[in-house]
């Protein structure tokens, strides 16, 4: 398992157009913010989703132009641990993204090009939420159907999300002061579709 988390890292990690698209990405936004103003806590969760985004879709585009995915169906390793080390590489890929955004925007502040990002309790806790959710929803899209398929409709997920992403957030300050509840859900809806993504797996014919 270590191996194929290995493998994923330094497949997104190696990649030069993803950290030039992390530059640039961040700025961009908070241009577009001057002629729609928010809070910066809406652009950086905007930034750490994209990037996430990116991230856990990186490797499944590999595979989707290499073929390795029948590669790495071949080695002596059972497909449960396959799907698990793509799941534990999303979330690792989270962490990474709210690190450098943060990190990111601090510098940014400190250039006085951005105002600051401001780290509630209740902040992280949308942002787990938010960020979580898509991950369950993006893996086992690209385990139920083709690559060329599962690739499109993952584009059109993110744009989805980030069309009603304000709209979401409105809904989620529903429940944002019920603690239990959002960790509740959170957990679920990830352990749910790991189950999903491994019973998918176990499944299909590669050929």
């Amino acid at each position: 398992m270590l191996s194929l988390l290995e493998k994923d890292m330094k497949l997104t990690f190696q990649a030069k157009s993803i950290f030039i698209f992390l530059f640039l990405y961040i700025p961009f936004i908070i241009f577009v913010d001057i002629f729609e103003p928010t809070d910066m806590n809406s652009v950086y969760l905007v930034a750490v989703l994209t990037f996430t985004y990116i991230g856990v879709s990186t490797p499944f585009q590999y595979e989707l132009k290499n073929k390795t995915h029948l590669f790495i169906q071949s080695l002596p390793v059972n497909r449960i641990s396959i799907v698990i080390s793509r799941y534990i590489y999303a979330l690792i890929i989270f962490i990474f993204s709210a690190l450098f955004s943060y990190i990111y925007f601090k510098v940014l502040v400190y250039l006085g090009l951005s105002s600051d990002v401001l780290l509630s309790f209740g902040f992280l806790k949308q942002l787990l939420f938010t960020v979580v959710s898509i991950i369950s929803f993006l893996l086992p899209i690209n385990y139920i159907f083709d690559p060329k398929i599962s690739n499109f409709l993952t584009i059109l997920l993110y744009i989805f999300i980030f069309t009603f992403l304000p709209q979401l957030l409105k809904n989620f300050s529903i429940i944002k002061d019920n603690d239990v509840i959002i960790f509740t859900l959170t957990i679920v809806l990830f352990l749910s579709s790991l189950f999903l993504s491994i019973y998918i797996n176990n499944r299909r014919n590669f050929s």
